[in-house]
Parts: C-alpha cells; sequence; structure tokens
C-alpha cells in the first residue's frame, strides 16, 4: 500500500526540500564568512581608528545592530532597487545577512581587543614592533579566544 496523505508529498518533493536544505546552508556558510571578514575589520576601526573613523564605524554597527533583520533583507531588495542595484531574492538576502553578521562581530572583535590585558602591549612596544606586528602577535591572539566563544555562540 502507497503511502497517501503529508508522508507521501513529502517524498514527492525529497528534491526540492533537499534543494531549499541546500541553498539555505550556502546563504548561511557565505554570510557568516563575508560578514565576519568584514566584521573584523569594522571592529579593528571601532578599537583603534582615529575619531571621525570610530564615529562612522559606530553609526554603521548601532544601525545595523539597532534594525530588524527582516527589514534589513527586505530593504536591501527594495531600496538597492530603487537606487538602480538590482539584486536578485537570494543576493539581497545574503548582502542582508552578511551586514547584520557583521555588526555583530565588529562588536565582538571591539570588546575583545579592549579586553586584551596593557602589559603585553607595552613589552611589544619596548621591543619595537610595529602596530601591524604587535596586532597580530599580540592582540589578536589574545583576543582570539574570546571572540571564538562569542562567535560560535552566535553564529
Amino acid at each position: 500500500m502507497a503511502p497517501t496523505g503529508f508522508p507521501a508529498e513529502l517524498w514527492n518533493s525529497k528534491f526540492e526540500l533537499l534543494h531549499g536544505f541546500y541553498l539555505t546552508a550556502g546563504i548561511s556558510l557565505s554570510s557568516i564568512l563575508m560578514g565576519t571578514i568584514i566584521g573584523i575589520f569594522v571592529g579593528v576601526l571601532l578599537t583603534f581608528g582615529n575619531l571621525p573613523v570610530r564615529f562612522l564605524a559606530r553609526v554603521y554597527t548601532d544601525f545595523i545592530r539597532g534594525t530588524p533583520v527582516l527589514v534589513l533583507i527586505l530593504g536591501a531588495f527594495y531600496i538597492l532597487s530603487v537606487l538602480g542595484i538590482n539584486l536578485n531574492t537570494v543576493q539581497a538576502g545574503t548582502f542582508a545577512l552578511t551586514i547584520f553578521c557583521s555588526s555583530n562581530v565588529a562588536e565582538m572583535v571591539r570588546g575583545a581587543l579592549l579586553n586584551v590585558p596593557h602589559g603585553p602591549t607595552e613589552a611589544a612596544k619596548a621591543l619595537g614592533l610595529s602596530f601591524v606586528q604587535t596586532f597580530t602577535l599580540d592582540w589578536m591572539q589574545q583576543a582570539l579566544r574570546h571572540i571564538l566563544r562569542t562567535w560560535i555562540s552566535a553564529s
């Protein structure tokens, strides 16, 4: 006897459901990866930028974090099309989720960098390390354990 009702419909649409699963996983993965890259950059600007740069990064972060994700997705689709940037639904959704992820990662990075103790930083300055060397060898390695904990639970 053949299945009827919901199990039959589920079996008949297995390929569409599988396609939706892969599409969702792809959008999620790409949004998290691109958002993390942008968020690290914005988080560094929030922490070490000069006053106008920090102000612009703060406005960006606070505006995006204060806007509901659904509004960001609809805005990415409709507002950008009014401005002449025509994105399809997947591109608009990926763009909006990337922007939202980047603002959250920026706050994680900022908080973790502000939590780094000053002793190793002073030692790096005494050794004559440049800002980039101090950032990569000292700050990011110490901040990474704070960032990863929060990033994994938030993503």
